[in-house]
């Protein structure tokens, strides 16, 4: 009996650990509840995707940053071993469309049809960053027969009311909507007359055990701490410098500039998805400003903190707040202060509340894709 067909659309195609997995993870899950899930290749940017080395010469910071990316000759080839490794990896774990697809009139004149098309998470609704009629899923008048889901997409930001009103009207069509971050879910819900169900990001509906066979381990055989930093502010080099103060372990850097900015005694540039996976499962502690890596730290149960920019913590702090754990995000100098005495993360509790929340998020999805 052949499969109802689920087009997926996400940021699937960046040099992105965060993007990669949690595309994986929808579409996995998609397939895991009886559909043939096809993630519809779609980026309109090499530019914006990590795939290309970008120099920059604006003002003084950008042009120390690219001549130190130029003459950094190593940094560059390791960055190329990654990029294939992305390239790999999409190429080994996900069913993409024959069709690529650079711009959304490209897409509408080619998109086929599907049972349902549904816009992954991510930030692809953070109109601060990018607005996208691909990822409202904007086929209504070619396919008005299809369901249009949306699961986890992320606003992440506060946005202004004539914001919130214009994403209100580009998702008209939706049979189901939901969102990422909690407040964000209640806000619209009441905002309007549409119900915004909120959602754990994709990387929690897949089994531990999917995320334990996907990891490969990097040659590390020594206790680390593990530093993943980006876009973050300074009170993160502050947090670290606390942690190593009182942890005796090495500081392991995935390093995302072509320096050793955290003095890091082992420094990273040539991470796969895979050994990003590992490298958290591994850690004996982890210090980072990624929400996907804070999420993973808590798939693996592992001591960490998450030292996130206050304008873009709002992930953070809706999945930990649901959890028990929002002592776990840093977010001013004051708080940094906690990072003294280093509590122990009893994972009993939060456990607990993760798996009604993950069934909540499954039971969504599968009503959603039914529907």
């Amino acid at each position: 009996m052949e499969k109802d067909k689920v087009g997926l659309l996400t940021t699937h195609s960046v040099i992105n650990y965060g993007a990669v997995l949690q595309a994986f993870a929808l579409s996995q899950a998609i397939k895991d509840f009886g559909y043939d899930c096809e993630i519809i290749d779609y980026y309109p940017s090499a530019k914006i995707s990590g795939k290309t080395n970008n120099y920059s010469f604006n003002n003084l910071r950008s042009i120390v940053s690219s001549l130190l990316l130029f003459f950094n000759i190593k940094y560059r080839k390791d960055l190329e071993k990654k990029r294939k490794s992305f390239d790999i990896f999409l190429e080994r774990y996900f069913n993409i469309s024959k069709e690529n697809y650079g711009s959304y009139n490209e897409i509408k004149k080619k998109l086929p049809k599907y049972k349902a098309l549904v816009c992954g998470s991510d930030q692809i609704w953070n109109l601060n960053l990018m607005d996208d009629s691909v990822y409202f899923l904007d086929f209504y008048d070619i396919y008005p027969n299809t369901k249009y889901i949306a699961y986890a997409p992320s606003i992440s930001e506060k946005l202004t009311d004539e914001q919130y009103n214009y994403l209100l009207e580009k998702v008209l069509h939706f049979s189901s909507l939901s969102l990422r971050e909690k407040n964000d879910a209640k806000f619209l819900s009441d905002f309007s007359n549409r119900t915004f169900n909120s959602v754990l990001d994709p990387v929690f509906l897949l089994d531990k055990k999917y995320w334990n066979n996907l990891s490969e381990p990097m040659d590390i055989d020594i206790p680390y701490i593990l530093c993943y930093e980006i876009s973050s502010d300074s009170n993160f080099s502050l947090a670290l410098k606390k942690v190593r103060k009182i942890l005796p372990y090495k500081l392991v850097c995935i390093n995302t500039k072509p320096y050793n900015k955290h003095n890091a005694d082992i420094l990273l540039t040539n991470v796969s998805p895979q050994n990003f996976l590992g490298l958290i499962q591994n850690a004996s502690f982890i210090i980072t400003s990624s929400f996907h890596a804070t999420a993973f730290s808590v798939i693996f149960q592992k001591e960490f903190y998450a030292v996130a920019s206050p304008h873009r913590a709002s992930r953070h702090i809706s999945l930990l707040s649901q959890i028990g754990l929002e002592d776990r995000v840093l977010l001013n100098l004051n708080s940094l202060n906690v990072i003294d005495s280093l509590p122990i993360i009893d994972y009993t509790s939060a456990n607990e509340k993760l798996i009604n929340l993950k069934q909540h998020s499954i039971n969504y999805l599968i009503d959603a894709l039914k529907g």
